[in-house]
């Protein structure tokens, strides 16, 4: 299946190893230009650490699993859309109701397309005569990086934990467990109003069999069975990976449960921000370098900025944004990243 891909490259001269490069997932009905178009390529074509040093990356991205040309608009049926509008959706195909099959697939399917486009990126070594900008391009393979958001972040999970060419991720409106979200998750759509209606149970609690059933068949594709090889269980020739992940108070999206089962997951440590610790989660205070196993692990809480839904938090808090951007720099000057303050 073809893909549609878009790559930024710093206005700078390449480093002699190549550039540094940030694989992004975007999130659900997003493209192969989120990445532009949320902040993120302007955030890391140049960095400044706090000793004053600049650090440049390079950013790729593609469309996810159904979304763009691969929600395939020649095999949509017109019956489907007379009775839904919206049922070729790039959220309705991706978490697929009415075929579990799919819903789960497609996590795994999402996973695999960056398997295939980090060899693709090992590959690449246009000349001058040959590239775009008119200059050299190719990539640092000792310098390749992780960052997903929401469906980038589902997907991305076992993309990281088992791809070995990956230093360190950013995870943003990430999360695991489905039966927490089946209760809790509010957007897109709200599942547990669908769910109550369906299954005619107004009283949804996680016990019910049907979600369970729900939860045993999607295992393999959950997140939070990916996540201990992250960094704590690393498999054959994978290594130890940083986490830098963003939990959004009150998501809608990715709701608080599902956050806080990927946090434990992970292992990661929470940043001390003012927020209330979470459960079983120990404490840290930036900056945070090689906090767990000889690995940068932390999660870092925050309130919605303003009218906007805490799943955005990466791209609308400052510090955010800052602990993010310099996390992955600090990753490529020193191969320690840091959780600044």
């Amino acid at each position: 299946e073809d893909a549609v891909f878009s790559l930024t490259i710093p206005q700078f001269t390449m480093p002699a190893d190549g550039w540094p490069l940030v694989l992004y997932g975007h999130g659900t009905n997003g493209n192969y230009r989120s990445f532009v178009n949320d902040g993120t390529a302007g955030d890391l074509t140049l960095v400044t650490l706090d000793n004053g040093q600049r650090v440049r990356m390079a950013v790729l991205s593609i469309d996810a699993v159904n979304h763009g040309p691969r929600r395939h608009e020649e095999n949509w049926e017109q019956s489907w859309l007379d009775l839904d509008p919206h049922a070729y959706d790039a959220d309705v195909l991706f978490f697929n109701p009415i075929n579990p099959t799919a819903g789960r697939d497609n996590v795994l399917q999402g996973a695999a397309d960056y398997f295939a486009l980090i060899r693709w990126v090992e590959s690449i070594d246009w000349s001058a005569s040959t590239s775009v900008t008119g200059e050299e391009i190719c990539f640092d393979p000792d310098k390749l990086y992780y960052m997903g958001h929401s469906q980038g972040s589902t997907t991305g999970v076992g993309f990281v934990a088992h791809e070995p060419a990956i230093q360190a991720a950013v995870f943003s409106g990430a999360g695991g467990v489905l039966i927490e979200s089946l209760l809790a998750k509010k957007n897109p759509f709200d599942l547990p109003a669908a769910l109550m209606l369906g299954l005619a149970d107004p009283e949804l609690m996680r016990h019910h069999p049907l979600l369970n059933l729900a939860q045993a068949y999607s295992e393999i594709a959950d997140p939070v069975n990916h996540a201990q090889y992250v960094a704590r269980y690393p498999q054959n020739a994978n290594i130890a990976k940083h986490v830098y992940h963003t939990y959004g108070i009150g998501d809608s999206y990715t709701p608080d449960e599902t956050q806080y089962g990927l946090v434990r997951a992970l292992r990661l440590n929470q940043i001390t921000n003012g927020h209330t610790p979470l459960a079983y989660v120990d404490e840290v205070l930036p900056p945070v370098t090689n906090n767990r196993y000889q690995r940068t692990l932390v999660t870092s809480l925050f309130e919605g900025v303003g009218s906007n839904d805490a799943h955005f938090v990466l791209f609308d808090d400052t510090l955010a944004e800052r602990q993010y951007s310099h996390f992955l720099a600090s990753a490529v000057a020193n191969g320690d990243p840091t959780v600044v303050e």
